[in-house]
């Protein structure tokens, strides 16, 4: 794999990670952070 490609995943796992942090800090806003 590129380099570029395992940067886009790492990219891809920390914004899995934040939207699962926000929506237990606020599962009423979590609306906002599914596209």
């Amino acid at each position: 794999m590129s380099t570029k490609a395992l940067q886009e995943i790492e990219q891809g796992e920390a914004l899995l990670l934040e939207n699962a942090r926000l929506k237990q800090e606020k599962p009423f806003e979590r609306k906002l952070y599914i596209v």
